[in-house]
């Protein structure tokens, strides 16, 4: 598995920098990430695990968007879920590569019900006009115990 996700994102590295569509992103668009990655956990069954994600993005200004979603570790499938609201802050929306950063504030369900923060650096890439890889480099803090996890990810999305 770890094999098939690290392929995967070097795929999608290399399939998003050879991309020529082009796109741009505005107030009012909304768009649907489907992701799968890679990340260390500060505890756990395993240290290295898989990741998955759904999120779903609005944009509330031309530069700033507002995206919920649903996050957790293969491993711990439908035992653990981040439920997780990210306020993106984009650099560029005007070209095909749309670099942002943010926060990351919600909670983690599992085990009981903690508060999770952290922040994530990443871009969208637009294969054509509606259709995006998303790769994200995340960091996670559950704060009652004091976990933390690193994620690198790579996610098909569609803007509508």
């Amino acid at each position: 598995m770890k094999k098939l996700i690290v392929c995967s994102l070097i795929l999608g590295l290399v399939l998003g920098i050879a991309s020529v569509g082009s796109a741009e992103v505005k107030q009012g668009d909304k768009n649907l990430v489907i992701s799968v990655g890679y990340g260390y956990f500060s505890e756990g069954p395993k240290e290295w695990d898989g990741t998955y994600g759904l999120g779903m993005g609005f944009f509330l200004t031309d530069a700033v968007e507002l995206n919920i979603g649903l996050s957790g570790q293969w491993n711990t499938f439908g035992d653990e879920v981040n439920l997780l609201v990210k306020p993106n802050f984009y650099m560029d929306t005007q070209s095909k590569v749309n670099p942002y950063m943010g926060l990351a504030v919600g909670a983690n369900f599992g085990g009981g019900t903690e508060f999770a923060g952290g922040a994530q650096i990443g871009m969208k890439q637009f294969l054509s006009e509606n259709t995006l890889i998303q790769y994200e480099l995340g960091f996670l803090r559950l704060f009652k115990s004091k976990l933390n996890s690193l994620t690198l990810s790579i996610g098909l999305g569609f803007k509508f």
